[in-house]
């Protein structure tokens, strides 16, 4: 037997057995796929600006300036993006860019706001919108 021949086989296996499952059973495998697939499906959430962002945050702190960073010296303007969920409540904040030291703290600060919810077609949605402090001495 041909190691092609021998695809050919199993596969005509495999589809035998599905065949065996009957109509339901066939029907749930499917929706069974789609359902693992819907997570990947998931509405994008909205894009806010910044100016946006500032104006429905209800609860915000400006980041402390860290002691190393005023020793050194070290000062700068720092992005970072907050992902804010449908009650407001930001959910996660990574840095985009600027010096390590002051981002940690500018992530810190942001991780504790709290925005009045964003919406899209009249219902809560979650939203990102990247947020800039610039850190002088």
């Amino acid at each position: 037997m041909t190691n092609h021949n021998h695809k050919q086989l199993v596969s005509s296996a495999r589809l035998s057995r599905i065949r065996a499952l009957g109509r339901g059973a066939r029907w749930a495998l499917a929706l069974g796929l789609v359902a693992s697939l819907a997570p990947l499906c998931a509405e994008e959430p909205l894009q806010v600006n910044e100016a946006e962002a500032l104006a429905a945050a209800v609860t915000k702190h400006e980041p402390a300036y860290p002691a190393v960073a005023k020793q050194l010296r070290v000062q700068g303007k720092v992005t970072v993006q907050a992902t804010i969920d449908e009650e407001g409540k930001v959910a996660g904040c990574e840095p985009v860019s600027g010096n390590a030291i002051l981002t940690a703290a500018a992530v810190s600060a942001v991780k504790t706001w709290k925005f009045k919810p964003f919406t899209s077609g009249g219902k809560p949605a979650r939203a990102v919108a990247k947020l800039t402090f610039d850190f002088h001495l």
